[in-house]
C-alpha cells in the first residue's frame, strides 16, 4: 500500500514539474510572440552598414516600393551619386549600377514606375529617409532616395518621408564628407554593395504613429450652397477664435452670397470670399475684403494644412486675413505656421474636387463662374 501511495506521489510530482515546465515554456513563447519584430532595410555600403526603419503607416506606398527594390537586388552595386555636406546623401539611381556613366548619374531611366506623393506631418530632420523626385512633380518619385545629414526644414511638405536611419549615421557622415566633383558626385564611387530586409526586435518608431486629429469644437457649421454642390465645414473656435468669430459674422450678414471661387489650383486648393468676385470684371478678383478689420494670425501646431482644412487667405502680412479663405484639396504642410487654419470640411470634399478641376484661365480663375449661391450657419447635429 505504501509502495502504491509512493508511486502515485511520484507521478503527481512528475506531473507538477511537467506542467510548471510547460507553463514556463508557454510563457516564454507568448513573450516571443509579443516581442515587436520590425522589418528594416539594411544597406551594406563600401563604407559600412546603414540600417533603416520604415514608416509604413505614414507612407505605405513608398515603403512597399523601397522594400521591393531592396529585396529584388535593384540597389545592389549602385552608388551614392550626390553628397552635400550639411544637407543630404542621395542614391538609388539605376544609371549608377556597376559604376556606370557618371554623366547620367541622378537622371534615372525612362519607364521607371512612379510612386504617388505621400506628404505627411513629419519633418526632414537629421537621419530622415525621403524620396527624391523630378523637378516640381510631387508624384515623380521612382527609386532614388536621400538621407538628411542635418535638419533641412525647407524640404518639409514637399518630399515624401518614409523612414529613418536607426544605425549607421556615422557611415552616412563618412559618405557625405567624401571628396566630390562640381556636380556633388563623389570622386571615388561609394557603392551600395547589397540591400536587403531583416526582422529585428525593435519598438515601433514614434514617427510611425499617426497623431490624433483635432476635432471641430463648435456647435455650428458653415453651409456653402455652390453652383456645383454643397460644402459644409466646422470651426475650431478654441484654437482660432478671432478668425471663426469674423467668418461666422460675415456668413450671418450674407456677405458671401453671390461671391465666387476666384482661384482654383489642382492638387493644391480652392479660394473664395472676395466681394469683388461678385463683379464680372475678373481683373479685380482676389483683391477685395470686407469692411471689418483684419484678423491677427492665430497659427497653431495643433492644426496643419491637411486635405479638407479651411484656412484664411492673406497678403504678405501674416496679420492681413479678412474675409477670403481657401480649402486645401491636398495635404499642404508647407503652408503650416504661415496661414491660419480655422475650420475643416465635414461634407462636400467631392464638390471641392469638382471645383478645383474646372477649366481656368492663366490667373487660375474659373472660365465659368463657380458661385457661392448662399452661405449660412447651421446647428451641428449631435
Amino acid at each position: 500500500m505504501r509502495q502504491i501511495t509512493k508511486s502515485i506521489l511520484l507521478v503527481l510530482i512528475s506531473l507538477l514539474i511537467f506542467n510548471n515546465s510547460y507553463s514556463q515554456k508557454s510563457t516564454k513563447s507568448n513573450e516571443m510572440k509579443k516581442e515587436n519584430l520590425r522589418e528594416v532595410v539594411i544597406l551594406e555600403t563600401s563604407y559600412g552598414n546603414i540600417t533603416i526603419d520604415c514608416f509604413e503607416n505614414i507612407a505605405p506606398q513608398h515603403v512597399k516600393n523601397f522594400k521591393n527594390l531592396a529585396t529584388s537586388k535593384f540597389y545592389d552595386s549602385t552608388y551614392f551619386h550626390r553628397v552635400i555636406p550639411g544637407f543630404v546623401v542621395q542614391g538609388g539611381d539605376p544609371n549608377t549600377k556597376g559604376g556606370g556613366n557618371r554623366e547620367n548619374a541622378g537622371m534615372g531611366q525612362p519607364g521607371q514606375p512612379t510612386v504617388p506623393a505621400e506628404i505627411s506631418h513629419l519633418n526632414h530632420k537629421r537621419g530622415i529617409l525621403s524620396m527624391a523626385r523630378k523637378g516640381n512633380d510631387l508624384n515623380s518619385g521612382t527609386s532614388q532616395f536621400f538621407i538628411c545629414v542635418a535638419d533641412v526644414p525647407h524640404l518639409d511638405g514637399q518630399y515624401s518621408i518614409f523612414g529613418k536611419v536607426i544605425e549607421g549615421m556615422d557611415v552616412v557622415d563618412k559618405i557625405v564628407a567624401a571628396p566630390r566633383d562640381g556636380k556633388d558626385n563623389p570622386l571615388e564611387s561609394i557603392f551600395i554593395i547589397k540591400a536587403y530586409t531583416k526582422k529585428l526586435p525593435l519598438p515601433e518608431p514614434e514617427e510611425n504613429i499617426i497623431p490624433e486629429k483635432e476635432q471641430c469644437n463648435t456647435d455650428e457649421i458653415a453651409v456653402l450652397e455652390t453652383s456645383l454642390g454643397v460644402i459644409k465645414f466646422g470651426f475650431y473656435d478654441n484654437i482660432a477664435p478671432k478668425h471663426t468669430k469674423q467668418i461666422k459674422t460675415l456668413i450671418s450678414e450674407g456677405f458671401y452670397n453671390g461671391t465666387t471661387f476666384h482661384r482654383v489650383i489642382p492638387d493644391f486648393m480652392i479660394q473664395g470670399g472676395d466681394p469683388n468676385s461678385k463683379s464680372l470684371d475678373k481683373s479685380t478678383h482676389g483683391m477685395g475684403n470686407s469692411q471689418l478689420p483684419n484678423i491677427p494670425a492665430e497659427f497653431s501646431s495643433k492644426l496643419r494644412h491637411n486635405r479638407g482644412t479651411v484656412a484664411a487667405a492673406r497678403s504678405n502680412d501674416p496679420n492681413s486675413a479678412n474675409s477670403q479663405f481657401f480649402i486645401n484639396v491636398k495635404n499642404n504642410f508647407f503652408l503650416d505656421n504661415q496661414y491660419t487654419v480655422f475650420g475643416e470640411v465635414l461634407e462636400g470634399m467631392d464638390v471641392a474636387d469638382k471645383i478645383v478641376n474646372v477649366p481656368r484661365d492663366e490667373r487660375d480663375n474659373p472660365n465659368e463662374r463657380v458661385v457661392i449661391i448662399k452661405a449660412y450657419l447651421q446647428k451641428k447635429s449631435k
